[in-house]
């Protein structure tokens, strides 16, 4: 198996280059001397900054150079909404980590991003996730740099200070075209490296035992502290960050409604609130005894959670290789399954979990007579879901598509 920096060698990057000076470079480096190839370099490098400075004083170029810079800006909000702050978060840390990893790395910036992002090509969500945060902080930086242009333009359209200002964006447009031009498969190939295998939390689901939630539910009562939490995960299916934020939970009647802020909601998607009921008799005894008509809230941290349930899951299953480890998703595929058997339409199902695209919810859980474990009967009554915003009906072609190809080569079933 070869090094991953090998992969710039193989021409990875040199596809991504744009211009045929720097493609030149490239291949008679390969073939001379480091000194020789250091100074080959240094003239491409010369001769590219007096190019640059010819070119920054050309109004048409310039020109050229901002629309090609605002149409990638554009391109890239109109792919992606905005990142939460979270995210944003997410993406300068590994910005900032990506940065060390360049700095370390010998070659051009064409080649040092190739080999960077073949680091990560293993993992399919790392690789991604590495190229967005990428990509966002190059989207940031170019708007930027518009904007200090448009500034300027004009009226000190030579200065020092404009043809910086152009120089980094175009620097940046590169650079884009770079990042977008790196293919996983490419560098999985060049690299004769592996991809790792996926890692779904629903495919936890055929390790269980049939009955593994009345297990749960019996393990996890003898927990002070976790106790509301499993049976709301039980029956609710929501997200550990939404348990976090807080459960408003209540008696009316002869029923239980059960009221979630939502996580993951952004201005066009996701249900900022949403309620459901659930009979009282389908609840543990303990759980509606301590119930009012007051509404009571019930929460808990989603990282000591997470350990909790791992914790509990090696009770559970001791002695497993690979380990099992139940998940608050492994209760939200589990109900998305349990919701389809029960013959729930495609948008009732997506209002259970807090979505407010009708195929989103095609991610959770199995098809009707899937592979899924352990089915029941749903406690949440049909018809008593509420949502902040009405649940935007599916494309009936693309769920179609998306059954076609999960029983792509399956047998049907009798």
């Amino acid at each position: 198996m070869r090094p991953a920096a090998d992969v710039t060698q193989d021409g990875i990057a040199q596809q991504a280059r744009r211009g045929g000076a720097a493609d030149a470079g490239v291949m008679i480096q390969s073939q001379a001397s480091p000194d020789a190839a250091r100074e080959i370099d240094a003239r491409i490098d010369d001769e590219a900054d007096r190019n640059a400075n010819e070119a920054f004083d050309d109004d048409g170029y310039v020109l050229a150079l901002l629309k090609r810079a605002r149409a990638f800006v554009l391109d890239e909000g109109g792919k992606r909404r905005a990142p939460s702050s979270r995210t944003a978060k997410d993406y300068a840390r590994k910005c900032r980590h990506a940065d060390t990893l360049l700095a370390a790395i010998p070659g051009s910036n064409h080649d040092a991003l190739a080999t960077l992002l073949a680091r990560y090509a293993p993992s399919k969500n790392s690789f991604f996730a590495m190229r967005a945060a990428l990509r966002w902080r190059l989207c940031n930086e170019a708007a930027e740099n518009i904007k200090s242009m448009q500034r300027l333009y004009g009226t000190a359209s030579k200065t020092v200070a404009f043809k910086s200002f152009a120089s980094k964006l175009e620097t940046i447009c590169n650079q884009a075209d770079v990042l977008a031009s790196i293919k996983r498969a490419d560098l999985l190939v060049a690299a004769a490296i592996e991809s790792k295998p996926r890692r779904s939390k629903k495919l936890v689901l055929k390790r269980l035992d049939t009955d593994w939630r009345d297990q749960f539910l019996a393990a996890n009562s003898s927990s002070p502290t976790y106790r509301h939490a499993g049976v709301i995960l039980v029956t609710c299916g929501l997200r550990p960050d939404e348990l976090q934020k807080g459960v408003l939970i209540e008696r009316v009647g002869e029923h239980v409604r059960f009221t979630i802020h939502g996580a993951k909601v952004t201005q066009h998607s996701g249900q900022q609130v949403r309620s459901m009921m659930a009979p009282a008799t389908g609840l543990p005894d303990w759980f509606v005894e301590e119930l009012s008509d007051e509404p009571r809230r019930f929460s808990v941290s989603a990282g000591p959670l997470r350990q909790h349930l791992r914790r509990l899951s090696e009770s559970m299953y001791p002695r497993r290789n690979p380990p099992i480890v139940i998940s608050a998703y492994c209760f939200r595929h589990a109900l998305a399954t349990d919701l389809r058997d029960d013959g729930w339409e495609i948008e009732e199902v997506a209002a259970v979990l807090g979505e407010s695209v009708a195929e989103t919810s095609l991610h959770y859980g199995f098809r009707l007579r899937g592979l899924g474990r352990g089915r029941q009967k749903p406690l949440i009554v049909r018809g008593a879901v509420e949502t902040t915003r009405p649940v935007r009906p599916p494309d009936h072609g693309f769920v179609q598509q998306k059954i076609s190809l999960r029983t792509l080569g399956k047998s049907p079933k009798p």
